[in-house]
């Protein structure tokens, strides 16, 4: 199997690909910066002060990096990360801090994207720094942003981040092709299992036109103005991979729908 890094953005399915990336590597070969670290991406700090002795030591590295991280990965690495479509991504993670008890007070949905940004009551508080990870979030991610102003991202930090994605990132999967992806995955790093995990929770994924009748004219606005460069890269990936996909698939298909069967 190959030496992989998984460049993982929250709420993009990476507890069911931790589960297919345990199956494989086994929990001593894999180094995950959620695990090893106090902060969400304190992991990223302690691979560069140890990143000579660290890369050869393990065969799988996983968690919340900063995109610093990224150019000091070895060659030798494959690695990818997996992308969901932004409105989707917002309102999941949202949820998550809510079922989670992050909020000192309680929040809707509502209040989350038309309060938080600009209440002053929230300025320089733990709820303002969780709403910029609703943020274009994917761009931040890229570009090493995630801890700028709200209105900080623009046009040349998506520009940099296509940069980047293009250049670091040897496969980007898909929340809403998971099947498909993790299958690819499976298949182009040499994993001896690749029967995974059914993924329930984004089963039938919702079209933009589902979510606009569901959250509403005015907040499904909002929360796409918050990210506007989000959605350009979101759908710019999955136009520069449909071919790949497609191909991919069509010449492994037995294969692929063996695996789907077979799925726990």
């Amino acid at each position: 199997m190959k030496k992989i890094f998984f460049f993982h953005i929250t709420k993009t399915a990476g507890t069911s690909l931790r589960n297919l990336l345990l199956k494989n590597y086994g929990e001593n070969q894999i180094y995950d910066s959620c695990a090893n670290s106090r902060g969400p991406n304190a992991g990223s700090d302690l691979l560069y002060e140890n990143n000579l002795d660290l890369f050869p030591q393990k065969n799988c590295f996983m968690g919340h990096y900063r995109s610093n991280i990224l150019p000091i990965i070895p060659n030798s690495f494959f690695r990818f990360t997996f992308l969901r479509e932004p409105v989707s991504r917002a309102v999941s993670w949202f949820y998550y801090l809510k079922k989670s008890n992050h909020f000192t007070s309680p929040l809707t949905l509502e209040e989350f994207f038309f309060d938080v940004p600009i209440q002053s009551k929230y300025k320089k508080t733990a709820t303002l720094a969780y709403f910029k990870q609703a943020t274009n979030v994917y761009v931040r991610s890229f570009t090493n942003n995630l801890g700028k102003d709200i209105n900080f991202i623009n046009q040349n930090n998506y520009t940099n981040a296509i940069t980047n994605m293009h250049y670091y990132f040897d496969f980007i999967g898909f929340l809403e092709k998971y099947n498909e992806s993790t299958f690819i995955l499976s298949k182009l790093c040499n994993f001896d299992d690749i029967f995974y995990e059914k993924l329930n929770v984004i089963s039938k994924p919702k079209s933009y036109r589902n979510y606009r009748k569901e959250l509403g004219d005015e907040l499904f606005n909002q929360i796409i103005s918050y990210n506007k460069y989000d959605v350009e890269l979101y759908s710019y990936a999955r136009n520069i991979t449909k071919d790949f996909y497609k191909n991919f698939i069509s010449k492994n298909l037995e294969e692929f729908e063996k695996s789907k069967n077979t799925a726990s």
